[in-house]
């Protein structure tokens, strides 16, 4: 799991939230939470919050994020 991308995708509303904000299947948004949000998609994600009035909510969550530990994220190989 990826707990920066978890914890935006939460702070937005969760992932039928976000999936709604920028018009994109939920299973997308949901994979995110286990491979993290690729860098073209959170900047797609920071552009539909802020114009549809969820700009502070996704302004925390990234304040967390930063303050955060960078900890290595590691996919696991698949048996």
């Amino acid at each position: 799991m990826h707990d920066a991308s978890c914890h935006l995708i939460d702070a937005l509303g969760g992932t039928s939230e976000v999936a709604k904000l920028i018009r994109t299947p939920m299973t997308t948004v949901h994979s995110w939470r286990k491979t993290g949000i690729p860098e073209p998609r959170l900047d797609h994600i920071r552009l539909a919050a802020e114009a549809r009035g969820k700009g502070d909510e996704l302004a925390a969550a990234i304040a967390v994020i930063e303050e955060e530990p960078a900890l290595p994220f590691e996919r696991q190989a698949a048996p």
